[in-house]
């Protein structure tokens, strides 16, 4: 229970206004929310991805909140927290966010290292719960800044787990019923187009990005079908 107060107390005190003090609220909005997910593995070039992903939804009107699990995992310090205490920790703290930009109607940009399909599956699920629908991003590394980050062939092999991780977790997005639509970027925003489903374009990341099929830019927000809707977002 203490330990439930103290967590209560950061995020009220600390987690909250860091997110939430120049956010405004946008209460005229109606309708379905919208939300940015961006994933990928350590060092692959999220928080450039979020930056745009800002700026494509306020090119829309829309006022927008970041919800980083980097950014949470750092008051996690407080208990001496790692491992699964701690994601749960950050997880409960990111759901909490989104629950209070829902409730203020903003957009939201939620950056995070998901361990796997099953956690992209509790943050859908908690998006779609407060009314968001989704664009997701997952950001993949150029095989030329990889490289130059392993130093040895142990290392490598964990960079290519990640990666292989990579496709099953952006087939969960992809898939999941919140999900407008679900691109694979490098850190640039440039899109890899792929073929058939999305996990056979990631799982093999390496190759397949050394050999872009084709490049754009991010995608814009999906346009609501109704012309009310449009009207809003």
């Amino acid at each position: 229970m203490e330990r439930g107060n103290t967590a209560l107390s950061v995020y009220r005190n600390s987690i909250y206004p860091a997110i939430f003090s120049n956010a405004g609220n946008d209460s005229h909005r109606d309708g379905p929310l919208t939300a940015c997910v961006v994933t990928g593995p350590p060092g692959s070039g999220k928080q450039a991805i979020g930056q745009r992903a800002h700026a494509l939804l306020q090119t829309y009107g829309l006022k927008t909140v970041s919800i980083a699990h980097g950014d949470l995992a750092r008051h996690c310090s407080d208990y001496g927290l790692n491992g699964r205490d701690a994601d749960q920790l950050v997880e409960m703290w990111r759901d909490q966010a989104i629950a209070d930009a829902a409730q203020r109607r903003l957009g939201v940009v939620v950056e995070a290292t998901l361990t796997d399909d099953s956690a992209a599956r509790r943050l859908l699920d908690n998006l779609q719960h407060q009314g968001y629908q989704a664009i997701g991003f997952a950001v993949c590394t150029p095989v030329t800044s990889l490289d130059t980050r392993v130093s040895d062939m142990q290392q490598a092999e964990r960079f290519r787990a990640s990666y292989e991780q990579l496709g099953w977790i952006a087939e969960c997005i992809e898939n999941h019923p919140a999900t407008t639509r679900l691109v694979l970027v490098d850190r640039h925003g440039q899109q890899y187009n792929s073929n058939g489903p999305t996990v056979q374009a990631v799982e093999p990341i390496r190759q397949r990005i050394q050999h872009k099929e084709q490049t754009a830019s991010l995608p814009p927000v999906p346009r609501r079908k109704s012309p009310e809707h449009s009207r809003h977002l």
